[in-house]
């Protein structure tokens, strides 16, 4: 029962928020002043991973992969340039500001 009962659970998360299913370098495109539960990582995404399993993670890409969302929010992601190691490292200690700091925040 268990079981059944998580499943039901992630298959909600992944249809509230389906851009888990499409893990992003966070750090290298944001550093560490990016906007907290918008995207996925690698290690984030490695126990919805496990849980669902390879052949269902296939089957949810191709069903959410040029859906809205995630599509504008994995291109918006994508459009930002990689960060250089230095630029990462300044976003840690204060030094940088992200590129949309000016922006006002969408909640």
């Amino acid at each position: 029962m268990l079981d059944r009962t998580q499943r039901v659970l992630l298959d909600i998360a992944v249809g509230n928020a389906p851009q888990a299913l499409f893990p992003v370098e966070i750090h290298r495109k944001f550093g560490f002043s990016t906007s907290v539960g918008a995207l996925f990582d690698h290690s984030n995404f490695i126990p919805l991973n496990e849980a669902l399993g390879d052949d269902l993670i296939t089957t949810y890409r191709k069903q959410y992969e040029t859906r809205n969302p995630p599509a504008d929010t994995l291109r918006w992601a994508e459009s930002h340039e990689d960060l250089t190691d230095e630029e990462i490292f300044s976003s840690w200690t204060g030094k940088t500001e992200p590129d949309d700091a000016n922006l006002p925040v969408e909640i």
